[in-house]
């Protein structure tokens, strides 16, 4: 590959292939494939991509993804992995990086679950006009195809089926969501009706942070352990840990409803001792699907956060989390003092690293990232405390909003970097080559022409 297009927050790997088959104009889909990965058998999977690591060898010098970074930002594994024991997720990372990715569901257990996540992909309709003005196109996000999802986690609104069906007939097929609306000539002024908004809701904000956060594995008996004492704040498990299921269940079909729980394949018969529950909360104890355990945490009032906190829990993370840390561990230190945080001093440490990761990425001339908030947040490991705490973090308002990147910023820094590139490999470098390196789309052409050409001119 000779370029391949910057993945987007909360994109599914899936889009970004879509999108690069759709810039290189291969009318075989077998061909990107080949480009992408070396081999024109590898099947474009939505959520558990694999052959990942051949993926990465592939990529241009402009992009140093890894298959760890791909795994926890563009794939599915984060929504299951705190689920699940820590070996069977180094095994599925194995998998999805160096596997043919047919023994990814068997192993999460998805082939016999009860719960079957929608067939077709879908999109909302806020977002899409959002992408498309902070980022010049529309994209596949990963949390609108998460199990159970039927509302966006941002806009509150209902999204919207496709007709792209998620186990497609023919596997190397690849679908951009741009294409898509423009087939169908869709109205983006739909505003599709929830019944259930407020339960729907908290089930698609769970998902967006079970996605889009480093949770560690929690391992079933701490996550039993828990679940037991939310019950007995409510008066539903005793000081010994005996769960009252005969109050226990009627109450939580009734916090539901029993249409929204069979939608879920997740309804509780009153009087039935084998359900699912029983088996999340007793011997003998195996894995339960993540939806589930949403379920069960909106009942007792908590969130997958509470739940995955690293004062719950004490254990070590998968190889994948360990990846991207910053040297600015003082940064996230808690800086305690009476039972307080000395917020003036945080303040000033973050703001400063703010600008070092800032400094770094720029300074990084083989991989080319956009400074967002989240790639800041993430980097640093701040990003629930600049939303918590925004208010008490002045400097670090400044800092970030000195630093962040508009599409437009970001786009010149690219096109600055692709004239560098090609220069080094030859004298007679011409625009179509640098648009294409740099990855602009050919709607934005006229918009930097002329800068392109400045560029150009100032190396010959």
């Amino acid at each position: 590959m000779i370029f391949f297009p910057s993945l987007f927050e909360d994109e599914l790997f899936y889009s970004a292939q879509a999108r690069y088959h759709f810039y290189t104009g291969n009318e075989n889909p077998r061909m990107s494939m080949k480009e992408m990965f070396g081999s024109s058998n590898i099947c474009a999977t939505l959520l558990f991509p694999s052959q990942l690591s051949s993926f990465c060898r592939h990529l241009p010098v402009a992009h140093t993804y890894t298959s760890n970074e791909l795994i926890q930002n563009h794939s599915f594994l984060p929504y299951f992995s705190p689920f699940i024991p820590k070996e069977r997720t180094m095994k599925l990372i194995d998998l999805m990086k160096n596997g043919n990715g047919t023994s990814i569901y068997m192993l999460l257990g998805l082939t016999a679950s009860e719960i079957r996540r929608a067939p077709l992909l879908k999109f909302c309709p806020k977002c899409v006009v959002e992408d498309e003005d902070r980022f010049g196109e529309e994209y596949w996000h990963r949390s609108h195809q998460a199990f159970g999802v039927s509302v966006c986690y941002k806009h509150m609104c209902g999204l919207v089926d496709s007709d792209i069906e998620v186990d497609q007939r023919h596997k190397h097929e690849m679908f951009t969501l741009n294409n898509y609306l423009r087939r169908r000539g869709y109205s983006l002024n739909t505003v599709v009706a929830t019944p259930d908004i407020k339960q729907e809701f908290f089930i698609a904000q769970q998902s967006y942070v079970l996605l889009n956060n480093s949770f560690l594995s929690q391992g079933i008996d701490q996550i039993r352990k828990y679940y037991v004492t939310r019950l007995q704040a409510k008066g539903l498990a005793t000081e010994s840990g005996r769960i009252r299921w005969l109050e226990f269940l009627p109450l939580f079909n009734q916090y539901y409803g029993r249409d929204f729980l069979l939608k879920f394949s997740s309804y509780v018969q009153s009087g039935d001792e084998d359900t699912w529950l029983h088996k999340l909360l007793r011997s003998p104890r195996v894995t339960c699907h993540p939806l589930r355990h949403i379920l069960f945490l909106g009942f007792v009032n908590e969130s997958v956060s509470s739940l995955c906190s690293v004062e719950n829990y004490k254990t070590e993370q998968p190889v994948f989390l360990k990846e991207n840390r910053s040297d600015a561990k003082l940064v996230l230190k808690k800086e305690i003092s009476n039972n307080r945080i000395n917020w003036p001093r945080r303040d000033i440490e973050i703001s400063d690293e703010i600008r070092k990761v800032a400094s770094n990425i720029v300074d990084n001339e083989t991989k080319l990232v956009r400074i967002t908030r989240t790639k800041i947040g993430r980097t640093l490991r701040v990003q629930s405390l600049l939303i918590r705490a925004h208010s008490k973090l002045p400097m670090t308002q400044e800092a970030m909003n000195e630093v962040v990147e508009s599409l437009e910023q970001f786009q010149i820094r690219r096109i600055k970097w692709a004239v560098q590139h090609l220069m080094k490999q030859k004298m007679n470098v011409q625009a179509w080559e640098v648009f294409k390196v740099a990855g602009i789309k050919q709607k934005f052409e006229d918009k930097y022409r002329s800068l392109i050409e400045e560029e150009i001119n100032c190396f010959q």
